[in-house]
């Protein structure tokens, strides 16, 4: 019902494409940096804003909780349902309002501003282009000729290590993760600029193209430096590539 009730009122799209940080089609508009945040191809106006620094997890309209992987530590994930649209909660960021009828995305004011943007960049920003009418898929994505093909995978099978041996091949990497697509007119819509690898697997040295972030725990963060990041147009869904574990070598 929320999801129904929200999409038909998310606020309507700028018309064309703006400049400025864009992610998932959206045109963010922040007070702060977005560090992962691609360069322009926006369309819909998104507004993300500090929350207040002392808000507790809703008494009602608990949905669901869950672990999340890739963290050093053990982070729970929670969702609320609330008017309007919904509040994501972890154990180790906090508080996430996602009000998909006004398109405003509140995060919790916090000095770790990468982990704080990493949070964002899944579930939150997946609510308000799912409000929209779109998809979230778990798979990397990659440009090949304009389009877009997508590396789809569980955990741990190799979507982020493809995507960036596609990158040092000249191949632009869309998503590394999370995958937005817009069914009925079979586009992909980019997400973050960056490709966290495992420890196990980076040489040490950023591939060209990249910079070094952050590390975290088993994961080291890489990304374009500003202004070469691409744009978060929408690109045409070419191909869907399904990877599974080889039986031998």
């Amino acid at each position: 019902r929320a999801r129904t009730r929200a999409r038909a009122r998310l606020p309507q799209p700028l018309g064309t494409a703006v400049s400025g940080p864009a992610l998932f089609g959206f045109a963010l508009d922040a007070p702060f940096p977005l560090r992962f945040a691609r360069d322009g191809g926006g369309v819909e106006r998104l507004t993300i804003r500090e929350g207040p620094a002392n808000a507790t997890p809703p008494e009602s309209g608990f949905l669901v909780e869950w672990p999340l992987q890739g963290s050093e530590q053990e982070v729970i994930a929670g969702l609320y349902e609330r008017p309007g649209g919904f509040e994501y909660w972890t154990t180790d960021a906090g508080r996430f309002a996602v009000d998909v009828e006004r398109g405003v995305i509140e995060v919790p004011p916090m000095d770790d501003v990468i982990l704080r943007e990493q949070r964002l960049n899944g579930i939150p920003l997946a609510l308000a282009y799912t409000a929209r009418g779109d998809i979230a898929l778990h798979a990397a994505a990659v440009e090949i000729d304009g389009g877009a093909v997508l590396l789809a995978a569980p955990s741990r099978f190799g979507k982020t290590t493809l995507a960036m041996a596609f990158h040092a091949q000249d191949y632009a990497m869309l998503a590394e993760d999370l995958v937005a697509v817009r069914v009925g007119t079979r586009e992909v819509l980019p997400g973050p600029a960056v490709i966290r690898l495992r420890a196990d697997v980076y040489s040490g040295s950023p591939p060209a193209g990249l910079e070094e972030v952050a590390r975290r725990g088993e994961r080291v963060f890489l990304s374009p430096p500003v202004g070469q990041r691409g744009s978060a147009a929408a690109r045409r869904l070419k191909a869907i590539v399904f990877l599974r574990e080889a039986e031998s070598i």
